[in-house]
């Protein structure tokens, strides 16, 4: 193998490495910064796979050398690639589909795309993008996350859902009740690649030769990737569903429920999805067969089908659209906890705000009636005064009658000089007598 140096391996593009990680930035020529964040080059400088450094990359993810996440599906992308290169065409078993924890209560998957599937089904691109315009219309639209497609197992809500390439992702939020909780650790616990796939809704005359016209996906689960190339709609054949059966309560079993609960879920699933898939066909409206055609035709002119060779490249661009994504949905994410952090501080504020606000508010209140009690306490306390100074005045007044008898009884009583008064004299010995 020849050796690539390092300046030759920062001056290739970033479509030759396999896995590029979060956290970097594009520079003007379009590759990501700082350039140790890309791994496991695969292609030259002219976009050719150089088949020996490809064979590198698959030695180094078997033997664990490279830390990367979802090693399990970098592997098997390089070892499809490795035999497309060697002439050894190899047709994807199931269409490119994937799921991701991203963590911060957010999910994302994309789920559905053009190619066909081992049953030579396929969805037409313009019904794909049908499907989006119809999702982002209303949040009603938008659907729900399960495990594996069981409503009694309800795992969160989509609250978008977007076109990458010829893929529908969709991105969203767990519930939070301990199911689920119960569901996500089983989950991140088994080394296996998980995938998604769609319960949807579509009447028969707009499938056509094999290809999907127009449908309405109202879940979207996450499964086994194996599991995930024909969904489980109300479609599929019995024998299929009794395979897929037993690999679900498999799988429920590892995820520790006990047999009756799991038995309660799958019946209770089944009514459930009949009942919903109806209220969607209701809320859709019937189609007649020539409209579905005449709608077929014109998407036949605009429609480009994607053959398995071309999906195993498109399948590594969405993987890398998808950590895109689940970087951007994580950035996302922070941002809100950090608002929901600011708005928990401004929220106190101004509750201390409004507390002072109240507390002048009450000042103001006192001082208010403080001033219109003022006059009346006043006057109440002048008229205290005038009546009190009333009273003394009697009083007063009183005491100086009194006086005025007792200085007129000691008159009375006082002996009078004879030379000074004689008659009074007199008058004064006479009444003594």
């Amino acid at each position: 193998m020849a050796v690539w140096s390092t300046g030759y391996r920062n001056n290739l593009p970033d479509s030759a490495f396999l896995y590029i990680a979060p956290g970097g930035k594009k520079d003007g020529e379009g590759k990501t910064v700082p350039r140790s964040l890309r791994k496991l080059p695969y292609k030259d400088a002219t976009g050719k796979i150089d088949r020996a450094h490809l064979q590198n990359a698959i030695s180094r993810l078997s033997q664990g050398k490279t830390n990367v996440p979802n090693k399990g599906a970098l592997l098997t992308r390089a070892r499809r690639l490795l035999a497309n290169a060697k002439g050894k065409s190899i047709t994807p078993a199931f269409p490119a589909c994937g799921f991701k924890d991203i963590g911060n209560g957010r999910w994302v998957g994309w789920f559905t795309n053009p190619f066909r599937d081992r049953d030579r089904e396929r969805f037409k691109l313009r019904a794909l993008k049908r499907y989006v315009d119809w999702a982002n219309k209303s949040a009603d639209h938008l659907p729900e996350l399960r495990f594996w497609h069981l409503d009694t197992l309800r795992m969160g809500e989509a609250d978008q859902v977007k076109m990458a390439g010829p893929f529908v992702v969709a991105a969203g939020v767990y519930a939070d009740d301990e199911r689920t909780k119960t569901m996500r650790a089983y989950i991140a616990s088994k080394d296996i690649e998980w995938g998604m796939s769609q319960g949807f809704f579509y009447y028969p005359a707009d499938l056509i030769d094999g290809e999907y016209n127009d449908f309405r996906a109202f879940e979207v689960s996450v499964l086994p990737r194996e599991w995930a190339a024909n969904p489980v709609t109300l479609f599929n054949a019995e024998e299929e569903k009794s395979m897929n059966k037993q690999a679900l309560m498999k799988a429920l079993e590892d995820a520790g429920m006990p047999p009756e609960e799991i038995e309660e879920l799958i019946a209770g699933s089944d009514k459930a999805t009949k009942e919903k898939a109806a209220e969607l066909g209701a809320a859709v409206g019937q189609k007649d067969g020539e409209e579905a055609e005449a709608e077929a035709d014109a998407d036949s002119a605009t429609d480009t089908e994607i053959d398995g060779d071309d999906a195993e490249e498109a399948d590594g661009e969405v993987e890398e659209l998808a950590a895109e994504l689940a970087e951007a949905l994580t950035e996302v994410a922070e941002g809100k906890a950090l608002r929901e952090k600011q708005d928990e501080k401004i929220g106190a504020l101004e509750a201390q705000v409004k507390a002072l606000a109240d507390a002048v508010a009450e000042l103001a209140k006192r001082e208010k009636a403080r001033k219109e009690l003022l006059p009346r306490a006043t006057q109440q306390a002048l008229s205290l005064r005038d009546a009190k100074m009333a009273e003394d005045k009697e009083v007063i007044d009183d005491g100086k009658q009194q006086q005025k008898a007792l200085d007129a009884n000691v008159d009375a009583t006082k002996e009078i000089d004879y030379d000074t008064d004689p008659l009074g004299w007199i008058a004064q010995q006479a009444g003594m007598a």
